[in-house]
């Protein structure tokens, strides 16, 4: 049976800015599955848990960390040392379930009930675990698991508040709504930009003035910026932004990418709008922050059904082009199919 004590040490530190799915389940609390879409929020929550241990136990000579390749009984041979000087045995494997096979999987299920009640073992795992994988199976019954999503719609804006509040400043909803539809939920970016404009703020409200005076656009707001110029028959500043993102070295197919999943969505979001859909219920629909489609509803006035229709007949004849070879791409040489995406927006703009 786990002691009350063991229980305890994540309850106790598993405070963290970001939000997680918890399972708490009987059994081994002291194992752990520490995963997620959202890497800063998984870095961020070790980093708590481990500091908040060495503040506890005066130190880290308890404190263990593996990578993914240490054979499972290393791992559970630390596990088993008792504390040096100590209560608690804290143990941290990288990307274990990613990089062992199946038969090291197993062979780790077998070894999991020798895990001692004095140490806690982490596996932290940065990219999806296969749940089809033993491994995994046997942590989602017995072990706890905290895993870290990404954050959309509300959950990213009251988490930007949150952080803004942290450093002492302050800003209001449509602000931080705006700031997490500029940047998107790269928690990484943001967490460095809100640092920066409360810096630059020293205290006061952060609005969407400085917002737009202090933080450039992430590649998919230019996009959006290019889409909303084409709706507009601006083709001369439709070919600028284009120019702008591939001078800030955005590649060409990942600009192209995004540009059919702009007219993607809007096609998306005329349709559900037909069909008498929120805004609110077409984000939640198409899975996208509510302020992107709000913005981007707005888009959909530009073009009717048939010109939708048409640019996207264009793009899939541009995407076909490039996987025939009727044009040619290259990293050192990118003219052709920049002249494609060109005569792309010149005909979209024509009136």
């Amino acid at each position: 049976m786990v002691s009350a004590k063991s229980r305890l040490f994540f309850v106790e530190y598993s405070e963290s800015f970001l939000p997680s799915v918890l399972w708490y389940t009987s059994g081994m609390s002291n194992i752990v599955l520490l995963f997620g879409e959202d890497q800063f929020g998984i870095h961020e929550k070790l980093d708590f848990w481990k500091a908040k241990f060495i503040e506890k136990y005066e130190g880290d000579i308890n404190l263990d960390e593996f990578e993914g390749n240490t054979p499972p009984n290393q791992i559970i041979e630390a596990a088993e040392s008792v504390p040096f000087l100590g209560e608690k045995r804290l143990i941290v494997v990288k990307d274990f379930l990613k990089t062992q096979d199946a038969d090291s999987q197993k062979k780790m299920v077998d070894l999991l009930n020798k895990v001692p009640e004095f140490t806690t073992l982490v596996f932290l795992e940065l990219t999806p675990p296969d749940r089809r994988k033993s491994l995994f199976k046997k942590l989602q019954k017995q072990a706890r698991l905290e895993e870290c999503k990404s954050l959309i719609g509300n959950d990213l804006t009251e988490w930007i508040i949150s952080r803004v509040k942290a450093l002492n400043s302050e800003i209001e909803w449509g602000p931080a709504t705006y700031l997490g539809s500029l940047i998107g939920n790269d928690s990484w970016r943001l967490k460095n930009e809100i640092e920066k404009l409360a810096t630059h703020t020293q205290g006061k409200a952060i609005t969407r003035e400085t917002i737009d005076k202090m933080v450039s656009g992430s590649a998919n707001t230019t996009v959006f910026k290019l889409t909303d110029s084409l709706g507009q028959r601006r083709a001369e500043e439709a070919i600028n932004l284009f120019h702008t993102l591939v001078e800030k070295g955005e590649a060409i197919p990942m600009i192209f990418s995004m540009l059919v999943r702009q007219f993607r969505m809007i096609i998306q979001i005329k349709e559900l709008q037909s069909q008498g859909m929120a805004h609110a219920q077409i984000a939640s629909k198409i899975k996208q922050h509510p302020y992107a489609v709000t913005s981007m509803a707005s888009q959909t006035a530009n073009f009717s059904e048939k010109e939708l229709e048409i640019i996207y007949h264009k793009l899939l004849q541009i995407d076909r082009g490039l996987k025939t070879g009727e044009f040619r791409y290259q990293v050192s040489d990118q003219r052709e199919f920049m002249l494609q995406i060109e005569k792309f927006i010149l005909e979209c703009c024509a009136k």
